[in-house]
């Protein structure tokens, strides 16, 4: 963006937002002076105020800037009969789940319900590993809706039913864009930054159209092989290079594995403090100091950030992009093809079509009513707030830290 458009893009957005440059000065801790200079075009603005200044309007005019989703989890349950697993834990009717004779992770077969995967082994080391992909959480929430239920209890249920958690992805999405994916990895090159791990890797993918082209640029801070790094990256244009509309312009997520993610799901479900939660996980990773975008950040997680479902049901999506790239342009061609050949291809092939019976499976997936597949015996899970779970937890968790002030206070 030159200048001449940087300066008219900041008049928008402020005038937008409704702020005075003064207020706008004072809530970015610059001069009144400064920023007057900027949109007159007597101060040429760097790189990163030039950022920070847009970012930060787009994140006044967002209503609920921050939220945290669950986008993956793993958790294996202590037995081999995957039917019990779909019935106690899910609550669902295993007659709706399509069964393969493969799984994943070196298991035997699988349940799959839409995106949600059952995967069961007879070897009783391996147990039934629940899997739950970023549309299988989406998936799952349409049916503890149903349910009258939220992921605490959800999660409540698996710690209940022995269940070891082996890796949760937590999301942070930034609705507004305040977080500046670019900002950040330079700042993280030039060492402006606090630190625990030295591992780090850039990614830019996933190229858009367009005479201004762009790409979704991705941070990732940690390493993959520990328990616990993050993943940044711009969701919007992630998922614009894949024809798919969303209101998430950046993500955060922690990548949690092992006893890591078990301990972090038992003081999310016992505190119910996703602001500690999640503050905690990054602040005793990672820290950007004297960057105004950053501490807003901080701020926000650690006063408002409310822990949402946005339920997805069973759908015909993923089949229509796949129609869409794949099949339609044959389908035109052979289309024109019998309009100028006079030729009955495909009257030919419907003839001698029909359905399996995993899309008749699939079709009773995305047309039963959810209610219909939910297990009416099954006991809807309770808070609990028993002393024995109380102490499980204490123990397991000697040293708490939480943050204040996004300072991290250790309380022994």
């Amino acid at each position: 963006m030159n200048d001449i458009k940087f300066i008219e893009t900041l008049k928008q957005k402020r005038n937008a937002c409704d702020y005075s440059q003064s207020r706008l000065a004072l809530e970015l801790q610059i001069s009144r002076q400064n920023l007057n200079e900027i949109e007159n075009g007597k101060t040429k603005a760097s790189k990163e105020m030039k950022h920070i200044l847009l970012h930060y309007l787009d994140y006044c005019n967002c209503t609920q800037p921050f939220t945290l989703t669950i986008d993956y989890l793993r958790v294996r349950f202590p037995t081999t009969d995957a039917l019990e697993i779909i019935k106690n834990v899910l609550a669902m009717k295993s007659e709706y789940f399509i069964h393969e004779d493969y799984g994943m992770f070196g298991y035997e077969e699988q349940y799959i319900y839409g995106d949600i995967s059952v995967n069961a082994s007879k070897d009783s080391s391996m147990g039934v590993l629940l899997e739950l992909r970023g549309m299988g959480c989406r998936n799952l929430e349409y049916v503890l809706q149903a349910r009258g239920i939220d992921w605490y209890s959800f999660l409540s249920c698996c710690i209940d039913c022995q269940g070891v958690f082996k890796r949760i992805d937590l999301a942070v999405n930034d609705m507004g864009g305040l977080l500046d994916i670019e900002i950040l990895r330079e700042r993280y090159y030039a060492n402006k930054v606090w630190k625990r791990s030295r591992t780090h890797e850039a990614v830019d993918s996933g190229k858009l159209s367009g005479t201004n082209g762009d790409t979704a640029k991705t941070f990732y801070i940690g390493s993959k092989n520990s328990s616990i790094y993050f993943c940044l990256y711009e969701k919007e244009k992630e998922q614009k290079s894949k024809g798919i509309k969303t209101d998430i312009k950046n993500r955060f997520e922690i990548r949690l594995k092992n006893g890591k993610a078990e301990q972090t799901i038992e003081q999310l479900v016992f505190s119910r403090n996703p602001e500690q939660t999640i503050a905690n996980l990054i602040l005793t990773q990672i820290d950007f100091p004297d960057y105004i975008l950053w501490d807003i950040f901080l701020d926000n997680v650690t006063t408002s950030l409310p822990f949402i479902m946005t339920p997805v049901a069973v759908n015909m999506d993923k089949t229509k992009r796949w129609l869409e790239r794949q099949v339609m342009p044959s389908l035109l061609m052979i289309k024109e093809i019998e309009k100028k050949t006079g030729a009955k291809y495909l009257e030919e092939i419907d003839r001698h079509t029909r359905l399996t019976e995993k899309q008749e499976l699939k079709i009773k997936q995305m047309t039963t009513d959810i209610a219909d597949m939910i297990e009416k015996d099954t006991a809807v899970p309770q808070r609990n707030d028993g002393i024995f779970y109380i102490l499980r937890f204490w123990f397991r968790n000697r040293e708490m830290r939480y943050v204040k002030n996004c300072r991290i206070v250790t309380i022994c």
